[in-house]
């Protein structure tokens, strides 16, 4: 019986374990897909460069005869971003979002938003998302177009940076990157 104890014991261990990793995992996917939905939203309704946009998520992209892993380029800058150190005053509690099209991350290939996610329960994901879409809309490559809306490839990552020594805390920041122009 006392083996039997220590057994259930190390498989309660071991399932409290694995969901507490899938529980962060889980956040992350609700959040990103939160921003898709407001993406297209804005998108469909705000024309940006003449053209209303829908935001699909996909990995790979050829654009021109170019392959992209868009994925890969998400995950790399995903990374970067999650280098930095914050303090509690960085960010606002209603969310930021960071333009990176121009910076050396993006290579000149690739139109960056990072989104740092609201850290209050009222999400504001329309703001957000205007903002993102008024970026993606001017430097984009669509991979496919309808009459009025033009369809461009995208590729989310989201991470958490990290607590700077002093005043320090963690923003869980969503980077989403389409190939450019």
């Amino acid at each position: 019986m006392k083996m039997f104890k220590k057994i259930m014991a190390v498989a309660l261990t071991a399932v409290m374990a694995v969901s507490m990793l899938t529980g962060c995992a889980i956040g992350d996917a609700v959040h990103e897909k939160q921003l898709l939905n407001a993406l297209n939203d804005a998108g469909t309704t705000t024309k940006v460069n003449g053209a209303f946009h829908k935001y699909v998520k996909d990995n790979k992209v050829t654009v021109n005869g170019v392959d992209y892993t868009l994925s890969e380029k998400a995950t790399a800058v995903a990374k970067k971003v999650a280098t930095k150190e914050t303090t509690k005053n960085d960010f606002t509690n209603a969310g930021y979002v960071i333009n990176l099209t121009d910076s050396e991350v993006a290579e000149g290939k690739y139109v960056i938003a990072a989104v740092v996610v609201p850290t209050s329960g009222d999400y504001k994901w329309n703001k957000l998302a205007g903002d993102v879409n008024a970026i993606l809309g001017n430097g984009y490559s669509a991979t496919a177009a309808g009459k009025d809306v033009k369809e461009v490839s995208v590729a989310m990552e989201t991470r958490t940076t990290k607590k700077a020594a002093t005043d320090g805390k963690e923003y869980d920041v969503i980077v989403i990157v389409a190939a450019k122009v």
